[in-house]
């Protein structure tokens, strides 16, 4: 996702062929449907490109794709943590790994929602789960803070990949805003492989200024917030 482009590893030869000897686990499943999230993020930037004669197919390959992998998301969280929680609720969690597993699946709900409100008539309860994952994302970081496992040394850089999702695809702009700047914490030796500053949303090269980055599809979730306020 950081380079906008379909993901390799999302071809049926990488989904099967490196576990024929070996069962995968919850984390594996995960991943597997990760790897697809680019290809959907590539179709709604190719929807948004499209004169309004081609619209209705690419439309409707978004709808059912977004669909699918919501679909797909619940299905694995039901297997591995119980029943999807209530969107009015709050999430717990009880060890820093489940926090952390828990907001990447936060993580590829938000965009998918956000996606299905792109191609179709936003419902209330979309718009719930959509502010349910966001503020997921934020419970499982503060947690995981509060746990002493804080990235890097506690081990967690997984946390990256959410935030960054955060940073960009979040509803609220103050949501938005405080993954941008959690992210800018961790960089704070302003290295330049540091696997922050590939990830965040912003140029992170000065402590005072920042630049948008088109990287995690932003220009498809910057349409969306203009189009599609919540």
């Amino acid at each position: 996702m950081t380079m906008n482009k379909p993901h390799p590893f999302a071809s049926q030869s990488w989904l099967t062929i490196p576990f024929e000897k070996r069962i995968k686990n919850p984390n594996d499943e995960l991943v597997d449907i990760l790897v697809s999230l680019p290809g959907c993020l590539a179709l709604g930037e190719e929807f948004l490109n499209q004169s309004r004669l081609e619209l209705t197919y690419t439309k409707s390959q978004l709808l059912d794709y977004a669909l699918d992998l919501i679909s797909r998301l619940d299905n694995w969280h039901e297997r591995s943590y119980g029943k999807v929680v209530n969107p009015n609720s709050q999430r717990y969690f009880g060890i820093p790994h489940s926090a952390v597993f828990t907001a990447i699946y936060d993580a590829a709900n938000l965009i998918a929602f956000q996606l299905l409100v792109l191609v179709s008539p936003s419902t209330g309860q979309q718009i719930e789960r959509i502010h349910f994952h966001a503020r997921s994302i934020l419970a499982a970081d503060a947690f995981i803070e509060i746990n002493g496992a804080v990235a890097p040394a506690g081990g967690y850089i997984l946390m990256v990949f959410p935030l960054k999702v955060l940073s960009v695809w979040a509803p609220l702009a103050e949501q938005r805003e405080y993954a941008v700047r959690k992210l800018q914490n961790w960089d704070r030796e302003g290295e330049a492989n540091s696997i922050c500053r590939f990830a965040a949303p912003v140029l992170l090269g000065s402590t005072t200024e920042t630049a948008p980055s088109s990287v995690y599809y932003a220009n498809v979730a910057a349409r969306v917030h203009s189009c599609c306020p919540l």
